[in-house]
């Protein structure tokens, strides 16, 4: 290798180095640190939209000391009133989370998120 070459190939050596990206941030579990109603609202909508339900009822307490919450499915009522059949489906597990200074809400079967702006929430690092 002559020595003209060297410093070319010092410089193709480095800069192949710059073009690696950084991988992704990954989301951290968080919980929330806020208890506005307008947080709680859009807590509750963004629950009833991943898991599909035209209602979902969360405690007061929803992700304020667990980052994930399991939602089960009712049992069908027939017109009388009265429940009927069992219910063994899994299930559905939604996992607050933190990731660029932003909480949002995913499910974790699906993978699906929301993103939620009327709430606060801190990442729970371990």
């Amino acid at each position: 290798m002559s020595r003209a070459a060297l410093p070319a190939l010092l410089l193709l050596a480095t800069c192949g180095c710059a073009g690696v990206a950084a991988p992704a941030p990954e989301p951290l579990p968080a919980l929330r640190t806020d208890a506005s109603d307008a947080g709680t609202a859009e807590l509750t909508a963004a629950g009833a939209r991943l898991v599909g339900a035209t209602r979902l009822v969360l405690a007061a307490d929803t992700f304020r000391e667990r980052a994930e919450l399991l939602v089960e499915r009712r049992r069908r009522e027939s017109l009388a009133g009265e429940e009927h059949g069992l219910d063994l489906s899994t299930p559905i597990r939604l996992r607050l989370e933190w990731l660029a200074e932003r909480c949002r809400l995913r499910r974790i079967d699906t993978e699906t998120v929301v993103v939620l702006s009327s709430i606060r929430c801190a990442p729970i690092r371990g």
